[in-house]
């Protein structure tokens, strides 16, 4: 599996949360076809999400992180160096902490599958 590093993650002024990955994975405009609420902005070179209505954007993160990595075998890394740009107080922590519990989720995914 490919590892790319998120450089940025953000939200645009309609509330979309967007992801900015270091490199650009092979096919990710195509993404859109999981029917996930993905999709790959092309003008800004970041994966975003569906219009925000009942997820807030943590849980946002959490599903664009999952679909990108079930579907393009890509692990999006949140490091250090990524910058977080969202007009909440606390985006960053809530960011963090979704990386932490969608990591976890996808480790317990993978693990079930191997034992099958």
């Amino acid at each position: 599996m490919e590892t790319v590093r998120i450089t940025k993650v953000s939200k645009l002024d309609d509330g979309r949360l967007t992801i900015y990955p270091a490199t650009i994975p092979p096919l990710c405009e195509y993404i859109y076809r999981a029917a996930a609420g993905v999709c790959w902005n092309k003008d800004l070179s970041c994966f975003q999400s569906a219009a925000p209505q009942d997820w807030g954007h943590a849980k946002w993160f959490e599903q664009i992180v999952a679909v990108v990595r079930s579907e393009l075998g890509v692990h999006l890394d949140l490091t250090r160096d990524t910058e977080f740009a969202g007009p909440e107080a606390d985006f960053k922590v809530d960011i963090v902490n979704a990386n932490e519990h969608v990591q976890r989720w996808m480790s317990e995914q993978e693990q079930k599958m191997k034992d099958r």
